[in-house]
């Protein structure tokens, strides 16, 4: 019998669920939406158990549509937008909605950190700027203004780590998107109890999961998932990819020689290099999903979600 994968990715409107063959030809593809909440200016929320939900949702959808039997399903992964925050507790509740990267609650604290030389100080660690949406600033915001959030919770993820961690009950956080939140040494690939310290918030250090490469196998599909979504119990599921690596990759980009442009919630303009590109006039340098390869990316939130809300609200 033929066989398949099933990968699930979470953007900043739109989640949707795919099916392919292990040739790559697309067999079924479903999606589903979550709203985001603004309850104050500046704020960019979704309700976390809504999002996973609207996955398991569009996760049974496509397999109905595909009409594949899920036995033939060999594995699936996720991807999704970067940064941002998602925290759960220890039985992987969430304490507080899911939060986006183009959320500004936090901008005083960019602003503190460039003005008193901590952007200077970690650069060497993280190759990236600093913005409110990245999970250093949002997790120094909570520490002064809601410390009871934090104090609930166990894990923090990413949003597509956060959606495997509901696949399986397996906490993990993988390599190209935590490398993009300036939480990770990049060059050490590994959490550093200074840079954490020079943020203020290595008291968290403990809530970070344990580290993942993006074809990793970050455990199976539980049995209550299985129940949910029709696929089969004991599925592995991979890593999986921050999303912008993963549009790199599916637009062919396996070396130095190809540009990436993307218009999504982020417009976004990015290549891959051998070497580390070092410079503060640069968005973000982070680590590929090929091993040995560095994707150094500029960026700003004003793409496809300003169009959609200009759209919302005045057409």
């Amino acid at each position: 019998m033929p066989k398949y994968v099933l990968g699930v990715d979470n953007g900043g409107t739109v989640i949707k669920a795919a099916l392919y063959d292990l040739t790559g030809n697309e067999v079924a593809v479903a999606s589903s939406k979550t709203e985001m909440t603004i309850p104050q200016p500046g704020y960019a929320e979704r309700d976390a158990n809504e999002l996973w939900e609207a996955n398991a949702q569009a996760i049974a959808s496509v397999i109905r549509q595909s009409g594949v039997d899920a036995s033939d399903i060999v594995a699936l992964s996720t991807t999704g937008h970067g940064n941002g925050l998602y925290l759960v507790d220890e039985s992987g509740v969430p304490v507080y909605p899911g939060i986006y990267s183009t959320d500004a609650r936090a901008q005083a604290y960019v602003e503190r950190w460039y003005a008193d030389g901590t952007f200077d100080k970690v650069f060497s660690k993280t190759l990236q700027s600093i913005w409110a949406g990245q999970p250093v600033s949002l997790l120094a915001w909570f520490q002064d203004h809601k410390p009871d959030v934090l104090q609930q919770a166990r894990w923090i993820f990413m949003c597509k780590d956060y959606i495997r961690y509901r696949l399986t009950g397996e906490p993990y956080a993988e390599i190209t998107d935590i490398s993009g939140s300036s939480l990770l040494n990049v060059r050490d690939v590994a959490y550093d109890h200074e840079l954490l310290q020079d943020f203020g918030i290595e008291r968290y250090q403990d809530l970070l999961p344990p580290l993942k490469y993006s074809a990793e196998i970050c455990g199976s599909i539980s049995k209550e998932v299985s129940e949910k979504t029709g696929l089969q119990e004991g599925t592995p599921v991979a890593g999986g990819l921050f999303d912008i690596d993963a549009c790199a990759i599916a637009t062919g980009i396996t070396n130095d020689e190809k540009l990436s442009l993307i218009a999504g919630t982020w417009s976004i303009n990015q290549y891959i290099s051998k070497q580390p590109v070092s410079s503060k006039s640069v968005f973000m340098t982070s680590l590929y999903c090929m091993q040995g390869y560095w994707l150094t990316t500029e960026a700003s939130p004003t793409s496809a979600s300003n169009l959609e809300w200009f759209v919302k609200e005045f057409l």
